[in-house]
């Protein structure tokens, strides 16, 4: 459950996961100063938007608790660069429904950024 809230204004509510999904950072933050409340979709819907700087600010700023179907959302949306710093920068695993996933879509990029670090997994794995 989130909470909204009414801007000085009082024209329209917001909260923060919905904001997220539009991807817009300064909004997003003026909410968090706020002191507003967000739920685990945040992070999922920022994964929509594309906004990097948007999911790295909740993850490493704000500390938003992840959602392996922040993965998924990014795979199914063609947003390879968020892909990749979930991976490669936060060290988040991904499942093989997301690779299925990203073959259904067919991003190629995502495809093989995934790839790569399956292979890498079976490499460590046989080495050890």
């Amino acid at each position: 459950h989130t909470t909204k809230i009414n801007f000085e204004q009082g024209v329209k509510n917001f909260d923060i996961d919905d904001e997220c999904a539009c991807g817009n950072l300064e909004v997003v933050k003026y909410l968090f100063r706020k002191h507003e409340g967000y739920s685990i979709e945040a992070i999922e819907n920022a994964c929509v938007s594309g906004n990097l700087d948007l999911v790295k600010y909740l993850l490493e700023e704000q500390k938003v608790v992840y959602s392996s179907r922040a993965m998924l959302n990014a795979c199914v949306c063609r947003h390879g660069h968020i892909v990749k710093y979930l991976i490669d920068e936060k060290k988040y695993k991904f499942s093989p429904y997301d690779l299925k996933m990203a073959r259904m879509y067919g991003d190629y990029k995502i495809v093989d950024i995934l790839l790569k670090r399956i292979n890498c997994m079976d490499k460590d794995a046989t080495s050890g």
